[in-house]
């Protein structure tokens, strides 16, 4: 009677161990249907790129994750370049994907066209006069940021190209070089330094129009006895004002928030600068405040400072680097 109980017990636990364990695959397999469904069969356009949006992020490991995966990027981005210049989408947008991949984008540009809008509705008197300018003042705005930006980025190039630490000033990189000659080509340098300093203009959108920005910025090589020892790019602020162009709204000196959102942002860009040239796989090192980032490898050492007097005086500087070589 007890062998019989026994081989009773052991057929009741082997029939239900593996049931538990479909039912709980059955579960999540229905859950991710349901989820999956909704990007198939919601009524709107918006409505199936926000219930794709949630499956990708709520099921990283979904049986229908590839093929979601598949359409929605291209979905996503025709929906947003059709919306560019249509407020009523863009708010459509945010509404149905406050976290999609182009959520800070459309923000940015619903926050241009908003500022537009707010012009289209002062005195019907004035408007005619003032749209003329403001359209302008939208694209020379635009215009203007995309230049601050390059020029920056390129300067930036050229420092990172910078090798010739301890020789002469006249061995130089000639693309670093070349921004301290004179019209016939002769380099002008004081003893201790060659220095030039770039005046860049831009405007970026406020809270209810665009504020100008003018920033001087200083290149300079310093040297010793003649020879180079490092190099740097400075300006005041100048990484809060990077970070408002790129992200196309204005920074408040009195925000600290709003200059910790710009320099973060600003690391990013030099990141991207310099990743060509100085991988962050290879060349990446821990940084310590005031740094924002450092690279050091191949010869050179890069290091992006945020300015702690008032106002800062933000930096990248370029010097030999500080690993020993490369037996």
């Amino acid at each position: 009677m007890t062998r019989c109980f026994s081989w009773g017990l052991c057929v009741v636990l082997l029939a239900t161990a593996p049931a538990c364990a479909v039912g709980s695959r059955l579960v999540g397999s229905r859950s991710d249907y349901v989820a999956y469904r909704k990007t198939r069969v919601a009524e709107t356009e918006l409505d199936r790129l926000g219930a794709a949006n949630r499956y990708l992020k709520d099921h990283p490991d979904g049986r229908y994750r590839e093929e979601v995966a598949g359409w929605f990027p291209g979905a996503e981005q025709r929906y947003v370049k059709r919306a560019h210049d249509r407020p009523s989408m863009l708010r459509a947008y945010l509404t149905a994907l406050p976290d999609g991949p182009r959520a800070a984008d459309v923000q940015a540009r619903l926050t241009e066209l908003e500022i537009y809008q707010g012009y289209q509705n002062r005195d019907a008197q004035r408007e005619a006069e003032r749209l003329s300018r403001v359209a302008r003042e939208l694209g020379d705005a635009t215009e203007t940021r995309q230049a601050f930006v390059r020029q920056l980025s390129e300067l930036v190039k050229r420092l990172s190209t910078l090798r010739s630490f301890g020789k002469p000033i006249a061995e130089g990189e000639p693309a670093l070089l070349s921004e301290f000659k004179d019209a016939s080509g002769k380099l002008e340098c004081a003893t201790d330094r060659c220095s030039k300093t770039f005046l860049l203009s831009y405007a970026v959108p406020g809270q209810s129009q665009f504020v100008a920005r003018d920033l001087a910025l200083e290149l300079s090589i310093r040297l010793y006895a003649g020879r180079i020892v490092d190099a740097e790019l400075a300006g005041p602020e100048l990484w809060s004002r990077l970070g408002e162009a790129v992200e196309r709204r204005a920074v408040s000196e009195q925000s600290l928030s709003a200059r910790v959102d710009a320099l973060a942002r600003s690391a990013q860009v030099l990141e991207n600068v310099l990743e060509a040239r100085l991988p962050a796989a290879e060349c990446a090192r821990e940084v310590v405040a005031p740094q924002l980032l450092v690279r050091d490898c191949r010869g050179v050492r890069i290091e992006m400072r945020a300015g702690v007097e008032e106002p800062p005086r933000d930096v990248i500087v370029v010097g030999p680097s500080r690993r020993p070589p490369t037996p």
